[in-house]
């Protein structure tokens, strides 16, 4: 969960807020010559604090997800553990498109709520 937090703290968070705002000017002013320049001009034009929009609901997501898609994936290899599964590049890749799939199941809830907020 702590990797969650961290993600939405330094990348998720500010980059959302970024693309939210490339979006919008896209349909409006268009003021934004790049995503470079948008970055400049936000950051010129807001209190830091505005950057952090949507903290919560993207910290949840991103808390939840992650200990979701860690935690089905430890338990699938525990299982295969006790039941001596060989390992291989294609059980890996099962088990983490298993692990992908409970934890977009099990934080549809949180996304959606980043999304509105």
């Amino acid at each position: 969960m702590a990797s969650g937090i961290e993600a939405s703290l330094f990348a998720v968070t500010p980059t959302d807020r970024i693309k939210t705002a490339l979006i919008d000017d896209a349909r409006n002013a268009k003021q934004f010559k790049s995503a470079p320049h948008s970055v400049k001009l936000i950051y010129q034009e807001t209190v830091i604090l505005d950057i952090y929009r949507g903290f919560a609901g993207n910290t949840l997501k991103q808390a939840s997800a992650t200990a979701f898609r860690m935690g089905t994936y430890n338990i699938l290899k525990e299982f295969e553990r006790a039941r001596n599964v060989e390992q291989s590049p294609t059980v890996n890749f099962g088990n983490g498109a298993v692990a992908g799939i409970v934890t977009t199941y099990a934080t549809m809830t949180f996304d959606t709520i980043e999304t509105r907020s």
